[in-house]
Parts: structure tokens; sequence; C-alpha cells
């Protein structure tokens, strides 16, 4: 049921994001090849962050490529029109084959292979949902749900980390956050846990605002940063630190997290 509403639901949330398509000095689009733009960055499938149909992009993430390029005067482009799997972004980074990707957490192995930029562009914290009659109104650690069968969407940080720190936990890891909220709301399980920002975008876009809460309670905050290759040009990646600078102090990038975290 769900699925069939998908696409009207992610055409009207594109049609309220700013648009990708002009080619000018300071925007992102889709055009591939290097000539054309002065920094390469790809895509990754991760809802809010990237959202992509047919020619259009949006996304927080995009969003903050547009700013980036309208402060830094760089034109932003793509090295590819599709989704590229994160395994192979991370290497073409490290490979020089893109300059930039933004919406990357911070860990020791990557910042021996990527530089981070400050400031972070947005925070994420690990929170609970559930159907909105659910009577538990509070979980004080997820170690509570031990024995529970909690929905996260696969291959995701959240779905390692909890599987690593919560053994206890029954994790059903299939499908992304849509179809984590599909089972929640078809109560194939009590609770989806995953970042605030893919919870709450994907509820709107559902339709779940009444039918879905967040408990109150986090469960481990983390940044995500712009990261560039060491094989960019310094010059350019200056110009991009500075306007990551400009964007935080003007609280342009808080603005940008908060339309997504909306409920």
């Amino acid at each position: 049921m769900w699925r069939a509403q998908y696409s009207s639901l992610i055409l009207g949330f594109l049609a309220c994001s700013p648009q990708t398509e002009p080619g000018a000095s300071g925007t992102t689009t889709q055009t591939s090849g290097r000539a054309a733009h002065d920094l390469l960055t790809e895509y990754q499938e991760s809802f809010p962050k990237y959202i992509l149909r047919g020619d259009t992009t949006s996304g927080l993430c995009v969003d903050i490529l547009h700013e980036i390029g309208r402060v830094s005067g760089l034109s932003i482009g793509t090295a590819t029109p599709a989704f590229t799997p994160f395994a192979r972004l991370q290497r073409h980074l490290e490979t020089g084959r893109i300059d930039l990707f933004v919406g990357f957490r911070k860990t020791p192995a990557r910042e021996a292979r990527y530089r981070f930029l400050e400031p972070p562009v947005y925070r994420v914290s690990t929170v609970v949902a559930a159907l909105a009659d659910e009577e538990l109104e509070e979980i004080g650690d997820l170690d509570e749900l031990a024995g529970e069968r909690v929905m996260i969407p696969h291959g995701s940080a959240t779905a390692q980390l909890v599987k690593a720190q919560h053994p206890l936990l029954e994790v059903d890891e299939g499908g992304d956050i849509f179809a984590c909220l599909e089972k929640l709301v078809r109560r194939r399980g009590r609770f989806v846990v995953y970042h605030d920002l893919g919870v709450l975008a994907a509820s709107r876009q559902m339709g779940l605002q009444e039918s879905v809460k967040v408990l109150p309670g986090t469960f481990g905050e983390y940044e995500h940063y712009v990261a560039v290759s060491s094989a960019a040009d310094p010059d350019k990646v200056a110009r991009v630190a500075a306007a990551l600078a400009e964007l935080d102090q003007t609280k342009v990038l808080d603005r940008i997290s908060r339309r997504y975290k909306t409920p």
C-alpha cells in the first residue's frame, strides 16, 4: 500500500525543495564530466540526505551543496547522475575521482583517508519510533528493548552499532526507513530505531505524523561533515572551507537541518 504512494509523496517533497538544474556557477547539477565543473561529488542512496527522481535531485545534503556553491562561487557537479554504492563512493573519494562528499560521519579510519572540513554540517541523534498508541512512553536505554523486534534500515550505521552494542535486541534489518515504518504500521514489530533525521523526514513523507511518534530520549549523537579528497585542488578546498564557516555563522546550516527534521 505504502509503496504505491511513495512516488507521489516524493514528487511533492521535490516540488518544495530547491531545484538543481541551473548550470551556473554556485550550483550543483547532474551533468557528468570534470571539465564542466570546478568540483565533483557523488550521491549516496540515503533519504533524506539525497533524493533522486529522474533528472531532479533534492535533499538535505543537496541543499548544503547548493549553498556551498553559492557562497564559494564554485560549480559543483556529479560524476554520475545515479546513486553510487557507498563503498564505491568512498573509494572514489580516496582516489580523487570525486573531490568532496557531503554527509559523512567522522571516524579515525576515515580521517586517515580523507580530510574532514570544520564545522560539521548537521547533527543526528539515534531515536526510537513507535506507534502513537504504544503504551511504553519512555526508554532509558536500548537494552530495555531486549527480546523485542526492532526494525532498522539495512546496512545503516545505526544497524551496525545496535547489533554490536546491544546483542540482546532482535534486529530486523530489512529494507530502507520507509520499509521499516511500513512494518511498524502493520504491527510487524513495536519499534523502529534510526536517526531522527531519517525517522522524521520519512514519517512526514508517508503522512504518518499522527500514527507514529518518537519516544523521548536519544541514544547517541554524532555529526556529519563535508569530506574532501587529498587529491582535490587546495585552493578550491579552501574556498569550500570558507563557505562552510560563513554558512555556519549565518545559521544557514541550522535552518536547512531544521527543515528536514520538522515532524
